[in-house]
């Protein structure tokens, strides 16, 4: 009786990583996901972000006034508000949470609101998607995915789980938000830029841009005027000036 109470009380604030058969079958510890499924990614995205802000500083505003920064604010604002949420509900939730359950929180309180500094940037003085907030956000969310299992079957409040899972639908919102391509604000000559230049991580990583063109030649015949323009920096002039600078 003893030993199965310990194994209840203690088994998810054990790093593991998987928790004992006892408390739940395949499945980490909740001490193991918050501290590497939570605190790591937000750690990298920290590094990433202050090395991405200084370059974003030094370019010029590569687009026109448009709607798509005011849904991101909002939708950034539902996942900050529900991580205040989480939080509250992590101190007053008494015994039911690891050494790193409100310090994990608190992080992803800050990384939310440095995403919000880096998006407004990113939004004007870029002409893709964000690598450094699409790759974060899609990370993020697919690692949520095991620690709001973990929550649901573990918590009888049920305030826990309720405001992890809405806040990460809420950050896949965003990521859709933030894979949205630019072309149609962007200022000349940016909007004119072939497809591939324009292309965010999950565009280019599914080679989803090329679909305009499998169209195409689907229906007809390609001739020369139907393919692409060549990406600026794979244009001869560029490669020119590269080459003898190197040599």
């Amino acid at each position: 009786m003893n030993a199965s109470s310990v194994c209840v009380a203690d088994a998810d604030a054990l790093f593991g990583p998987q928790v004992d058969p006892c408390r739940r079958q395949f499945d980490f510890t909740l001490l193991f996901e918050q501290s590497v499924f939570t605190v790591g990614p937000s750690a990298i995205f920290i590094v990433l972000l202050s090395l991405r802000i200084p370059k974003l500083y030094r370019e010029k505003r590569k687009t026109l006034p448009n709607s798509l920064w005011g849904f991101k604010l909002v939708v950034i604002s539902v996942v900050l508000c529900l991580q205040i949420a989480l939080l509250a509900s992590w101190i007053v939730s008494q015994g039911q949470h690891t050494s790193v359950s409100v310090p994990a929180t608190v992080l992803s309180i800050i990384v939310t609101i440095s995403l919000a500094a880096l998006s407004s940037l990113e939004n004007n003085r870029s002409i893709r998607p964000s690598f450094v907030i699409c790759t974060y956000l899609l990370l993020s969310t697919l690692l949520d995915l095991a620690q709001a299992r973990t929550l649901w079957l573990q918590h009888g409040n049920t305030a826990l789980p309720a405001f992890f899972i809405c806040s990460m639908l809420a950050k896949a919102v965003l990521l859709c938000l933030e894979a949205f391509e630019k072309r149609s604000f962007l200022k000349d000559p940016y909007n004119r830029y072939p497809p591939e230049a324009l292309a965010g991580v999950i565009n280019t990583s599914l080679f989803w841009w090329l679909n305009t063109l499998i169209q195409n030649g689907h229906r007809k015949l390609l001739s020369l005027g139907d393919l692409f323009d060549t990406d600026k920096a794979l244009s001869s002039s560029s490669l020119e000036t590269k080459m003898q600078t190197a040599w």
